[in-house]
Parts: structure tokens; sequence; C-alpha cells
């Protein structure tokens, strides 16, 4: 399962939003399960230090399903300057902060090598795991790197990623590539 994840090395709000992958060419939602959230939290780089609850209630794979689609409505809304609704997005940032107060969170400072600092939260392990995963989204919506989120130039492709400049169009090479190509073959069959 984890060869197949559409995980691109991004902030984990991004991947996280990514893990919607349903565009008119592909229709995948990895988070469809609670082994597909499960997998998908124990591949993803940016979530490697969440402690995922063990076995994964239905419900809270929903909660993260939900959490997932509030931050794709949010960054989808700032990528595009979209049309989404004011309330929808007021919705959607309501759901994000519902979650977010499930667990009681404070920050910590770490000073093992460079001072950094961390979110902890604390009570039931599915409460923690909700607000954990709400909370990083949060922090990211929040952040200078959420308006330079951009969605793929590929026609079909649903990823969006965080634009480090601004000639950057595509979320992956292979995008890039697949429009050359598409461009090079529409040119050439046009000339014969």
């Amino acid at each position: 399962m984890g060869d197949d994840l559409p995980l691109l090395g991004e902030a984990f709000a991004v991947e996280l939003a990514n893990s919607d992958h349903r565009s008119g060419h592909e229709e995948r939602d990895f988070l469809a399960a609670p082994e597909g959230v499960a997998a998908w939290f124990a591949h993803a780089p940016a979530a490697a230090d969440l402690v995922v609850p063990a076995p994964l209630a239905p419900e809270v794979a929903a909660a993260v399903r939900g959490i997932r689609d509030a931050t794709r409505l949010l960054l989808t809304a700032t990528a595009a300057d979209s049309a989404d609704s004011a309330a929808a997005r007021a919705d959607a940032a309501e759901l994000l902060h519902q979650e977010a107060r499930r667990a009681a969170g404070h920050l910590a400072l770490e000073i093992g090598g460079a001072p950094a600092w961390r979110l902890h939260h604390e009570g039931g392990v599915d409460d923690v795991f909700r607000a954990a995963v709400a909370c990083r989204a949060i922090l990211f919506l929040g952040g200078d790197d959420a308006r330079r989120v951009r969605r793929c130039a590929r026609p079909t492709c649903p990823m969006l990623f965080v634009a480090q400049h601004k000639a950057r169009r595509f979320c992956h090479d292979t995008c890039a590539h697949s429009v050359r190509q598409a461009r090079y073959y529409r040119r050439h069959t046009a000339a014969t």
C-alpha cells in the first residue's frame, strides 16, 4: 500500500489534503477505510511522530477524513481564489476548531540540540490523535506557506503542492513530463 500513496514530501496539511486523490481521471480516497488511514499515517514522513490509535475505530477514521476534507477545501480556496462560499470556508474552519478542542494541548520547548517547540496533547488516545491532526492542519493553514499552495497545472491531477519558487507549476516531474508529452503529440499529429 505504501508505494502507491501520493506522497510528495510536502508539509503535513498538504500531504493530508492530497490523500483525497479524486479527479475526472482517477477516483481514489486513500483514507476511505480505517486500514487506509493507518497505512497513510505509517508511510507519510510528515506524520511520523503522530501516534495512530490501534485499532483505529471507524468513527476516528471518519473524523480524520472530515479534517482532511476541511483542510483541502481551505487550501484549494487559497490556491485558486476559489468561489467556495464564505459559509463553506467558515464551516470547514469550525470543524477544525472542534476537532482541535478534543484534547487539551500545550506547547513544549525541546532543547536536545537546536531549540524547537512541539505541540503536546493530553487525554484519550482517540481524542489526542484527532486533536493533533487538526492542530497540525490549523498551524499550516494559518502560516505563510499556506499562501504558496498551488494546484498542479496538469489538468487531470488533483494534487496540491507548496510552490517554493514562482516558476513551479507541477506537483511532480511526472506531471510536467506528461504535459510536455501531450503537447508534443498534439503538435506532431496536427502537422500531419
